[in-house]
């Protein structure tokens, strides 16, 4: 009679002592490259909201210009529909909405060709 005896309990036990080393080496390995890849990712989440920011105060600069824009020209008597087309570009460009501003510039310029 023959027994077969299952060793396969013993293939992940180092078989000597540099063997554990090698272990840690390998995880420690992964760890700097899972941490690499996690500043990698906040590096390009900084830059974008940094694009997004300076679209922003792009807007707000533009949006202030358009408001002095609009109290000129109603001091001076500026067509009505040329003043309200500046307040839809200023309320576009405050809500970040540029649908709302071609929309809505079409529609005049089908009421007063």
């Amino acid at each position: 009679m023959q027994v077969k005896l299952d060793f396969s309990i013993l293939d992940g036990v180092p078989t000597s002592i540099n063997a554990g080393n090698e272990l840690k080496a390998g995880k420690l390995y992964y760890k700097l490259e899972a941490e690499e890849k996690l500043r990698a990712s906040i590096e390009d989440a900084m830059a974008k909201q940094l694009e997004v920011y300076a679209a922003h105060q792009d807007a707000i600069i533009k949006a202030g210009q358009l408001t002095s824009d609009i109290t000129k020209g109603i001091q001076s008597g500026e067509k009505p529909e040329i003043l309200l087309l500046k307040a839809i570009e200023c309320i576009s460009l405050i809500t970040g909405d540029k649908l709302f501003y071609e929309l809505n510039k079409g529609n005049l310029e089908n009421l007063f060709p």
